[in-house]
């Protein structure tokens, strides 16, 4: 460790909790205690370390400035802000454990009433391939990359992959990507992670991307909040890997509508990933070619895959193909889980609404507890207890409380044994039937808007 580097780690932490306060309000700078902005010079460089720097013109003066992002990123102190002004920034920022920042920062939008926003989206050429997929190799566009980091949040942007230029499926879009890196990302709007139409099939295109793990110690805790996600190609919102503990609350996440590209998922949790999805309102997921529906490529509301444990909490979730699925897979076990269960799951007071095609709520997994929904209108069964996955599947789950109007069969119970109780059922010809098929026709779509038909929920 060079002299330099030593000297950033003493001074982060004397101040860690001392950075400058900056009010946006006429340009003036205040700072609790009257401490003022750390900044020191990094010799043969030309410019200063601080632990503020502004991107733009709407900093106070005498605070460093730069006219591009990546350059504040290297300028900043360990635990220090980059705050960028409004504007729109056609770069690729990458935030990593080089000197001196050590990928421990805080990159910021200057938002307010009134304000423009902050936009960051593609380069004038188009996006590039500026590092890959942990799990499978393939080259990603990362609009921000943050890889390697100590703890990194991200706020007040709109991610637009708007004129991304990317011709081909080898390219995986993601709007901000975080490897084996802690943080936050926390208001920001990711959109348009999406190939031109004639690759709209492709397996690319991605708002939130979390990984890690797959041969890296490093252990991650991401909290993925207040976010709005849309218009992406493949999913909205993604935690993946055994390295990662994630909280995703209070997003919305809005899909493409009926498709004939790839199939949509708003939020997915895979391969280890584990933690608590809450709170959050996922829709318009319907993978749907012309003529009828899609049967090889289904859109998920949230898919959870070779994971256990997730916890699924108080979400809204309307108009998707399936609106919870959990998958167990051999084929992607892992030390720990080496028969890749996506088991234990708690599902417990969400909203279901309008699941076309098939069920609101499937488990090809086991010991799962669904307890205290409603489940309004699914084309299939509202509750599926799936023994159709391969292996011993749907089974052994707690299945109670719950309320269930308009649905093929309220609950479909492809074998036993699992525990039925105390739930509530309207406008359900079959309560609880034996198998995986429901017999009869899809229930007619429910056209009374649901605020006459129930009390809204108080959170």
């Amino acid at each position: 460790m060079t002299k330099l580097s030593r000297f950033s780690v003493v001074i982060a932490t004397l101040f860690s909790g001392l950075v400058a306060t900056v009010a946006h309000a006429q340009g003036n700078v205040t700072t609790p205690g009257n401490i003022p902005i750390l900044s020191i010079p990094f010799p043969g460089s030309g410019y200063s370390l601080s632990s503020v720097v502004y991107v733009g013109t709407c900093g106070p003066k005498g605070v460093p400035t730069t006219t591009t992002i990546q350059a504040a990123i290297g300028q900043v102190l360990t635990g220090g802000t980059v705050w960028v002004c409004p504007g729109t920034y056609r770069e690729q920022p990458v935030i990593a454990p080089t000197q001196p920042h050590q990928g421990n920062i805080r990159l910021s939008g200057v938002t307010g009433w009134n304000m423009a926003p902050v936009i960051i989206t593609s380069p004038t050429a188009g996006l590039v391939a500026n590092t890959t997929d942990l799990a499978n190799g393939q080259p990603v566009a990362a609009q921000i990359l943050v890889t390697g980091g100590t703890y990194v949040k991200i706020s007040g942007f709109v991610v637009d992959g708007t004129g991304n230029n990317i011709s081909n499926c080898n390219t995986d879009i993601r709007g901000i990507y975080y490897q084996n890196t802690s943080g936050t990302i926390q208001g920001v709007v990711t959109q348009n992670q999406t190939l031109a139409a004639a690759n709209n099939g492709c397996y690319s295109g991605n708002g939130i991307f979390a990984q890690g793990g797959y041969g890296s110690s490093v252990q991650s805790n991401v909290d993925i909040q207040g976010n709005t996600v849309q218009l992406f190609q493949k999913n909205g919102i993604t935690a993946d890997g055994t390295g990662v503990t994630f909280n995703i609350n209070t997003n919305t996440i809005f899909g493409q509508g009926p498709t004939a590209g790839a199939q949509e998922y708003g939020i997915q949790v895979s391969e280890g990933a584990t933690g608590e999805v809450i709170f959050n309102s996922i829709s318009n997921l319907i993978a749907t070619p012309a003529g009828g529906v899609n049967t090889a490529n289904v859109a998920v509301g949230t898919l959870i895959y070779a994971s256990n444990n997730v916890k699924f909490k108080e979400n809204s979730t309307s108009t998707t193909q399936y609106g919870l699925l959990t998958v167990s897979d051999p084929l992607f076990g892992y030390t720990g889980n080496p028969n890749g269960t996506s088991n234990n799951t708690l599902v417990y007071q969400n909203l279901f609404t309008n699941t076309e095609n098939y069920d609101a709520i499937d488990t090809c997994s086991n010991n799962n507890t669904i307890q205290d929904n409603l489940v309004f209108y699914s084309t299939e069964s509202a509750i599926h207890l799936d023994s159709t996955c391969g292996g011993p599947s749907g089974i052994n789950n707690l299945v109670q409380r719950n309320v269930v109007d308009t649905a093929c069969a309220a609950i479909l119970e492809g074998t036993t044994p699992n525990t039925i109780n105390t739930n509530l059922y309207i406008n359900v010809q079959n309560q609880v039937l034996a198998g995986d098929v429901c017999p009869d026709p899809p229930p007619t779509p429910i056209t009374t808007p649901l605020s006459k038909r129930i009390p809204q929920p108080i959170r």
